[in-house]
């Protein structure tokens, strides 16, 4: 490989757009703080306001089991906080 990857030892990488007229420069930061809450060294995250009602959310981890949760865990935190609905589960 000539050059390394920029992400370091992180494999795990997702990225997530949400449009809502609800979104803010506010909500953005709010998901952001809530991400970093969770404190875990193994995950990354970056929340931005992309342009008027457009958020994008970036999450890289080290390994599958707390990518999985953070990504659960933004999942619902959009949810409730833009859609102001509770957490719908998927099915398989």
């Amino acid at each position: 490989m000539m050059h390394p990857w920029v992400g370091g030892g992180m494999h795990y990488l997702a990225t997530a757009l949400t449009h809502h007229d609800a979104v803010t420069p506010e909500t953005a930061e709010l998901l952001q703080r809530e991400i970093e809450m969770a404190g875990d060294i193994r995950v990354h995250a970056g929340v931005d306001l992309l342009d008027s009602g457009l958020v994008i959310g970036r999450l890289l981890a080290s390994c599958g089991a707390p990518f999985a949760s953070v990504r659960a865990s933004y999942r619902e935190l959009v949810m409730r906080s833009i859609f102001d609905r509770p957490l719908q589960r998927l099915r398989k």
